[in-house]
């Protein structure tokens, strides 16, 4: 016969958030979903999208592109894609925290204190629809995690969806896409760092790091959940 306590334990028992099932108390995705974690281990220039690495030649004086590193800490498939779209469509706002916490757990770089996380911005037709921005409340999560602050300094201009746009269409589609809110301040010697969801041809980061450099910010780098790598446009489904 089950007492209360077993009982209250069977109800209580850890769950993974990422599927359901179980899982156990040090751990917080259970086995299965750890191995649907596929980690990107490339940094890439906001301005080409190239990996970091393939700026140096061998033999040839380095010469690095202008624009911020980008860190993304897992590529776009398996259980982080599922995170994403959880979080973007199903209204499921406390992934936040989970994606964050990821970040945190698998980043090889992440904020320190006195450094400013700084959401993406999301379009106000985005905003509107889905009544928050998802960068934004992993901005909030993050800096908790991290000790550092995060303020919602930027603002989009409206811009046609980037579903279906190939690389070369995505970064003129967000050109002067960003500019900063009215009467908003960060401190100008603080590194910043951009957050975003997912990051693709890195044109989104760029933009928005252009702004803040040309308001004088010291140092900016870029840091996104996931990474997906886009060719010929994408689907609706994973915008």
């Amino acid at each position: 016969m089950f007492s209360f306590k077993k009982i209250s334990e069977l109800f209580l028992k850890p769950v993974c958030p990422g599927c359901g099932s179980a899982r156990t108390s040090d751990e917080f995705l259970c086995q299965w979903c750890t191995l649907r974690l596929v980690q990107n281990e490339v940094i890439h220039w906001s301005t080409t999208g190239k990996d970091i690495h393939l700026s140096v030649i061998p033999g040839e004086p380095m010469q690095l592109p202008t624009g911020i590193p980008v860190y993304s800490v897992f590529e776009y498939t398996g259980i982080p894609r599922e995170l994403v779209l959880r979080l973007k469509y199903k209204s499921e706002r406390w992934l936040a925290g989970v994606i964050a916490g990821r970040i945190c757990e698998y980043s090889p770089v992440l904020p320190a204190q006195g450094d400013l996380i700084v959401p993406i911005p999301a379009g106000s037709v985005r905003k509107r629809e889905r009544g928050y921005n998802q960068a934004d409340l992993i901005a909030r999560k993050l800096a908790k995690l991290t000790g550092s602050s995060s303020a919602d300094v930027l603002c989009k201009k409206a811009r046609p969806s980037q579903v279906g746009l190939t690389l070369k269409e995505r970064r003129e589609n967000v050109k002067d896409a960003f500019s900063l809110k009215k009467k908003a301040a960060f401190p100008k010697d603080a590194h910043i760092w951009l957050i975003d969801d997912v990051a693709s041809s890195f044109s989104t980061m760029n933009s928005a790091s252009e702004v803040l450099l040309e308001a004088g910010a010291y140092a900016v780098s870029g840091l996104s959940f996931t990474f997906r790598k886009v060719e010929h446009g994408t689907s609706k489904a994973d915008e």
